[in-house]
């Protein structure tokens, strides 16, 4: 790298939470030759990514940038070709890899203290398919994590389905129209299920968005409501000089 320029790019920050300037401050080439027979799965992909040849020699190139903001760093994965005479030359055929991931648009997982820990699990993993963009085991994961709900509040019993389970949930919830956005997930989940068929980005995360909803209504807003209802008591010199008073 040449330390007498300050190469410069917008990269979205995780700490920032918004796409920033980074600097540059170290960078390092290294080439390998790409055949099928040696990276057979990356080449499927990377031919697909760039529609042309794969095989021949190629460049891995690997950047550290720092936020020109808070400074924390981001490392960058990218391959293509390169002119041995001209580093400056280098032609990207995918798109960059970044680590640690960036979060822009993910989602962070919420805490419910009164969740079991197995739907606890379900959710988070929901979470992390979401944010991996594995969108079919996401939407599945979303009908599994309605179902557990269900049965952890014993509705619809253990004979009728999952839509009989989600109307008897009405005796929970305010407003019908949750009850057609459950079903919209249920339908969805089954979709994924048997014809491998997810929600899009967006849908799923406004599915997401409905379950937490769900779950914080069914499982935290009454503890929050009682802590509320129950302040924090006076020490007991307080208590006395308001007694005498």
């Amino acid at each position: 790298m040449d330390e007498k320029r300050s190469e410069t790019k917008k990269i979205f920050c995780n700490t920032c939470k918004r796409v920033t300037n980074h600097v540059l401050k170290a960078r390092f080439s290294l080439q390998e030759e790409m055949t099928e027979d040696k990276y057979e799965s990356d080449f499927t992909r990377y031919q697909k990514e760039w529609n042309s040849e794969v095989e021949g020699i190629h460049v891995h190139r690997y950047s550290l940038w720092s936020c020109a903001g808070c400074t924390v760093p981001t490392a960058e994965w990218e391959i293509g070709t390169e002119n041995t005479n001209s580093p400056d030359s280098f032609e990207c055929m995918s798109d960059s890899r970044f680590f640690p991931p960036r979060e822009k648009g993910s989602i962070h997982a919420k805490t419910y203290t009164k969740l079991n820990q197995d739907m606890t699990n379900l959710y988070r993993e929901v979470v992390a398919c979401f944010n991996g963009d594995c969108l079919v085991l996401c939407t599945i994961g979303l009908r599994s994590l309605l179902e557990a709900i269900c049965g952890d509040k014993g509705v619809g019993g253990d004979k009728e389905n999952l839509e009989q389970k989600i109307d008897g949930l009405i005796k929970f919830l305010p407003s019908l129209n949750i009850i057609e956005a459950l079903h919209g997930v249920r339908l969805t989940g089954n979709r994924a299920v048997h014809r491998l068929e997810p929600l899009s980005k967006d849908d799923a995360a406004a599915a997401i968005d409905v379950i937490e909803d769900l779950l914080n209504f069914l499982y935290d807003l009454d503890y929050k409501a009682s802590k509320i209802r129950n302040p924090m008591k006076l020490p007991s010199s307080l208590e006395n000089k308001r007694s005498i008073q």
